[in-house]
């Protein structure tokens, strides 16, 4: 485990590599005893912390654009959204066409937000002004898009290019758009967010690239203290005090 970041109060935080974190988070939960939802849930309400601290504390009038593909970093985004929408937010639920949920767990998580008043939007095409003017109403954008669905790569590289020119800030779960996961270098446009929101622990590439993410946030996933351990993780319990915890720069 490569170290990089640390708690404001000065614990160190190390990286793992993605491999590990899905092993843990979408293999392994299973073998801990956690459902995929549990884990989408606790790390959604931490999401919801952190855009009402964005909205400036209270989720109330609050407009909001998710854009969720059928992926635990969708599953989490949609969580979250149902959090600010039961807090007073509006929300526009964007999902591009290339991946329409089909999952158990995406169906249920988009019905129940459509049950509950949602505008829930398909994106038809890779094409920003299908989806312009919803973004730039919008206080916050939520994305719970993943770069490792090959099929959405058109979606997110657009979507990047047109964030980063965008002065609505946007709010990532587990990395920003157009940072390869495996640490490898590429040329496509990275997202700069306003926050990201690290899921259990911190990927290996973000502690090379601090200055995409913003303000960085570590959720509580659920990981027990055994599983921490088979990755080498040896410091006291991260979430002892709260179940999201903001991160400093990598040391």
């Amino acid at each position: 485990m490569a170290k990089g970041f640390s708690t404001q109060d000065g614990k160190e935080v190390p990286t793992c590599s993605f491999d590990q974190w899905q092993r843990i988070t979408t293999l392994g939960s299973d073998d801990e005893g956690l459902a995929p939802l549990q884990v989408v849930e606790g790390c959604g309400f931490s999401m919801a912390m952190v855009v009402r601290f964005a909205l400036g504390h209270s989720a109330n009038g609050g407009n909001i654009t998710v854009f969720a593909s059928d992926s635990v970093y969708g599953w989490i985004v949609l969580a979250a959204a149902r959090h600010l929408l039961n807090a007073g937010s509006s929300l526009e639920i964007v999902v591009p066409a290339a991946r329409l949920p089909t999952s158990d767990n995406g169906k249920r998580l988009l019905r129940t937000l459509a049950a509950r008043g949602a505008s829930v939007r398909l994106w038809d095409a890779p094409l920003w002004n299908t989806v312009a003017n919803i973004v730039e109403s919008s206080h916050n954008v939520l994305c719970g898009l993943s770069d490792l669905e090959r099929e959405l790569g058109r979606w997110t590289q657009e979507f990047t290019e047109q964030m980063n020119e965008s002065a609505v800030p946007v709010h990532v779960v587990g990395a920003p758009t157009g940072l390869n996961l495996d640490g490898s270098t590429n040329n496509r446009a990275q997202l700069f967010a306003s926050s990201t929101l690290s899921i259990g622990l911190p990927l290996e590439p973000l502690s090379k690239s601090p200055d995409l993410l913003g303000r960085h946030y570590l959720a509580d996933a659920g990981w027990s203290i055994a599983a921490y351990r088979n990755i080498s993780f040896e410091g006291p319990p991260l979430f002892a005090e709260q179940p999201v915890v903001r991160l400093a720069e990598p040391s």
